[in-house]
């Protein structure tokens, strides 16, 4: 029986194939996969249960259904070898590709460049803030690589994701490390936040797409912000409302959440100051 196996690429690229071998392989193992036109070298990421999970749930998965292409066998020696070269030939690959981009008079900018590994195809990853005509692009850097051209317009928080980086937190890029699924962010989640509002991030007029398209540690922040108000939410469905009578030894009236603090401030009925209960020990009467 073939197993699911999750592959992780350059730039936290990640896709799903088969491993048509009795024993599945060791994870963070080196392996050759079958891709479009050729072969690439990944890293296991994921196997087994964790590998369905996810191939379920996340963006890049199949769904109920199992992948097409298959992991072909695990890397040599000489293998992930080439695959260290391509490090540097992916830095030159993106700064030639931006020379031509300026000869061209293109509004874009060339966030990354990934060879496959076995260099018969190249793919260049940009930002532009409108559609972008580069057909006369392709030809010039197929002629110049010699190569099957890709060029693919990423978000600003798929940028963020593939660079990665540390946040003003001073950990990694949440986007690069665990988060699975980018979702929109507008200032409504600061505000239930108690936060400081921070609109000179936010880009666009309405507020409701992302930030800064130039600072990608605020495409991070605000991938936190999105974070942080799930879990307020679900925080604040389990207290009580305000208003509600509190059955104690003096009975009170609760006057506010504090769903940050998971406390409640409660006024007694004699008018004394509130005091703030943990809220699951708070009891509506």
């Amino acid at each position: 029986m073939a197993h699911l196996v999750e592959v992780a690429f350059k730039g936290n690229r990640k896709e799903f194939f088969l491993w048509d071998y009795p024993d599945p392989p060791p994870l963070h193992a080196a392996v050759i996969v079958d891709v479009d036109r050729g072969e690439d070298l990944g890293y296991i990421h994921a196997l087994g249960d964790l590998a369905q999970k996810r191939n379920g749930g996340c963006s890049h998965g199949c769904g109920t259904s199992l992948p097409e292409r298959k992991a072909l066998r695990l890397a040599s020696e000489k293998d992930r070898g080439l695959s260290k070269d391509l490090d540097r030939l992916n830095e030159d690959a993106r700064r030639k590709a931006m020379e031509r981009v300026k000869a061209n008079g293109l509004g874009m900018k060339v966030s990354d460049a990934e060879w496959q590994w076995d260099r018969k195809k190249l793919t260049l990853y940009f930002t532009a803030d409108k559609r972008v005509d580069f057909r006369n692009l392709v030809r010039d850097l197929a002629s110049l690589f010699r190569t099957r051209i890709e060029l693919k317009q990423i978000g600003v928080r798929d940028e963020a994701k593939r660079l990665d980086g540390i946040g003003r937190c001073g950990r990694q890029y949440c986007s690069a490390s665990w988060l699975p699924e980018l979702r929109p962010v507008n200032l409504g989640v600061e505000k239930d936040q108690r936060l400081s509002l921070r609109a000179a991030h936010f880009d666009a007029p309405s507020h409701t797409e992302w930030i800064d398209p130039t600072n990608t540690e605020a495409q991070d922040y605000a991938i936190d912000l999105a974070k942080d108000h799930r879990e307020l939410v679900e925080r604040a469905l389990h207290m009580k409302k305000t208003g509600n009578e509190v059955m104690r030894v003096v009975g009170g009236r609760e006057r506010e959440m504090d769903v940050l603090g998971a406390r409640q401030p409660v006024a007694d009925e004699r008018g004394g100051a509130a005091k703030r209960r943990p809220w699951d020990s708070v009891r509506a009467g």
